[in-house]
């Protein structure tokens, strides 16, 4: 049985769930934004689901406009750029849902995205299209929004992934364990035409939209967990960054990789946890991180590369602590990255200028999104709630050159004050 959702909240900037969140994504034809979570499958009473929100006008307000029950914890979500497909990885699977304009949702598809387990030495070296990514198709499965609130392809595999994989199997010991390959990103292309996912196996995986098939898989591509995805807006690159601090250009039409990017800072390489293409595809930004220890402080920096040489072209420090999540602007020029104080910064891309800072939440930030109009950035955090922010209100950053010139003036006047009275 199919039912409206009954609670509708109009223009609001923040809202809280009855589950912590754990991303946060936007995108479709009616301007949404959705953010899933949950307390997984373990008996704790706590929820499991995503929460779907509407852009109003002004572009700053945003109404809950449905939600929809998950089984498991929704580790991502994105929303295809020019329908209101809700893309979502559920366990190790993928649920693709269609929602209607009477604030339902249809299950269009249902598979399984790889084996739940497999050994990481019997993974063959070339990039295939693997059947068992095409898993069961489950179509047209209805679901209520809750009360609450072609051809194939052929795939290519690249030298450096053959040589990656024959270091892992020697650094292994020949020693087979067999691991979790966890699915955590998602991301449809600027077209729509493919959604592309990754996770702990570090292959990438490339679905056709159409029926949601599986027509390439780049094996290996990292040596450890893919933690951001993206692809230029012709189709013809992608950029994968992962936890072995490397974040990686690929040549979607050849499957060759072109560019291997690292960040050193005080002779050690950071990890890198985001990756955005300019407008345009020439150039891309990255933010990287060091976490803060007893021994070294912490840092977030941001940076922009050339996608024709691979080259640094800038970069910056923008926070003394890691990041926990970054986003691009609709328009490119704007980037947004939340590190793990709370704060979300905003800076241009072009000289990484703030634009703005603010603390949105009380507890970690596990996504961002954009406005469609890039008047605002919406956030996810795993306390339950969400927050809708205009940029450029938030407290203004010193600058302390003034500051310094104007104590320096007042030095001055109090020593001439002083001779002048003795």
């Amino acid at each position: 049985m199919t039912e409206k959702n009954e609670k509708i909240n109009r223009g609001v900037l923040e809202d809280e769930l009855k589950y912590p969140l754990f991303c946060c994504g936007s995108g479709g034809k009616s301007k949404l934004v959705a953010v899933g979570g949950g307390g997984g499958k373990s008996k704790t009473g706590v929820a499991n689901g995503i929460a779907l929100y509407r852009w109003c006008e002004d572009g700053i307000h945003v109404e809950q406009v449905g939600t929809y029950k998950a089984d498991d914890c929704v580790t991502n979500v994105d929303i295809h750029p020019k329908k209101d497909n809700i893309a979502i990885i559920v366990s190790q699977q993928f649920l693709i849902l269609d929602f209607k304009k009477d604030n339902t949702f249809v299950l269009l598809h249902q598979f399984d995205l790889i084996p739940e387990e497999s050994n990481s030495n019997d993974s063959d070296n070339s990039s295939s299209n693997s059947s068992s990514g095409k898993g069961k198709n489950k179509k047209n499965s209805k679901q209520a929004g809750e009360k609450d609130g072609d051809a194939d392809e052929k795939s290519v595999a690249t030298d450096a992934a053959a040589e990656q994989d024959s270091a892992a199997n020697n650094n292994n010991n020949n020693k087979k364990k067999p691991i979790k390959f966890e699915q955590f990103n998602l991301r449809y292309s600027p077209n729509g035409e493919r959604l592309i996912t990754s996770g702990a196996d570090g292959v990438v995986r490339i679905w056709d939209t159409a029926n949601y098939r599986l027509v390439n898989e780049y094996s290996h591509c990292h040596i450890d967990e893919i933690n951001a995805i993206d692809t230029n807006n012709a189709n013809t690159h992608m950029v994968t960054s992962s936890k072995d601090r490397t974040c990686k250009v690929w040549n979607l039409l050849s499957g060759r990789l072109e560019h291997t990017l690292k960040f050193e800072h005080d002779g050690k390489d950071l990890e890198f946890r985001g990756c955005r293409f300019l407008t345009g595809g020439l150039e891309l930004v990255t933010v990287q991180f060091r976490p803060n220890t007893k021994k070294v402080k912490g840092c977030t920096h941001v940076t922009r590369w050339s996608t024709t040489t691979g080259k640094k072209e800038f970069t910056k420090q923008i926070h003394t602590m890691h990041n926990t999540c970054a986003e691009l602007s609709n328009d490119g020029l704007s980037l947004a990255v939340a590190t793990s104080d709370n704060l979300v910064t905003i800076v241009d891309t072009v000289s990484f200028r703030r634009l703005d800072r603010w603390e949105p939440h009380d507890f970690v930030i596990t996504g961002l999104a954009y406005s469609p109009n890039n008047k605002s950035v919406f956030s996810a955090s795993a306390n339950y709630s969400v927050k809708s922010h205009q940029i450029g209100t938030g407290a203004k950053e010193l600058d302390y050159k003034l500051i310094f010139l104007l104590a320096l003036l007042i030095l001055i006047v109090s020593i001439i004050y002083n001779y002048l009275i003795q």
